[in-house]
């Protein structure tokens, strides 16, 4: 979450370094309000580690530009995918600087990042409903960053509603109620 622990390293070094201090990071985490949030003693809530596992996990780095592709599931198929593109990420510690909608990317790259995309859903299991799936365009193609069974956050409901009149939250409520997606 607002990428808490995420940091670049370049040497063994780099590695043991953040190692310690995302560790130092997370120790730091408490649930309040359902929201994970930096704490101390004085901030009330839940110490995190009581709440939710904080193991560290190293992934490879991803050259190229960062996309969320929305994608509306229903009845096994999706019958809806857009591609949003997300400026250069901020190293060492890739926060989003910008995002811009409809994608700049060519129709090629947008093809492939949106096949990922729900591939990857449905390698999941999911059926239906409304997911928020991060990749990137690399050098070697599309890669999956991640993937949330939910709407995403930020202005993904009015980027969505203003660029493609589709509405997030009514189709999250149809998938819930079993009713069939309905974006244009």
């Amino acid at each position: 979450a607002a990428s808490l622990g995420v940091k670049k390293v370049s040497s063994a070094g780099e590695m043991k370094d953040a190692y310690k201090e995302i560790v130092e990071e997370l120790s730091t985490l408490v649930v309040s309000s359902g929201a994970l949030i930096k704490g101390d003693a004085n901030s009330g809530g839940v110490n995190a580690q009581n709440m939710i596992d904080l193991s560290v996990l190293m992934e490879q780095y991803l050259d190229g530009c960062e996309v969320d592709v929305d994608v509306v599931m229903s009845g096994g198929e999706y019958q809806y995918a857009a591609v949003a593109d997300n400026g250069p990420t901020m190293e060492p510690y890739f926060n989003e600087t910008w995002a811009v909608c409809p994608s700049l990317l060519p129709k090629d790259q947008q093809r492939q990042l949106k096949d990922l995309a729900v591939s990857c859903v449905k390698s999941l299991g999911f059926t239906s409903g409304v997911f928020h799936v991060e990749c990137k365009m690399t050098s070697t193609g599309p890669q999956l960053i991640e993937v949330n069974a939910r709407m995403g956050g930020g202005q993904i409901h009015e980027t969505n509603l203003r660029c493609w009149s589709v509405d997030l939250v009514e189709e999250t409520l149809f998938a819930c109620l079993g009713i069939p997606a309905r974006p244009p």
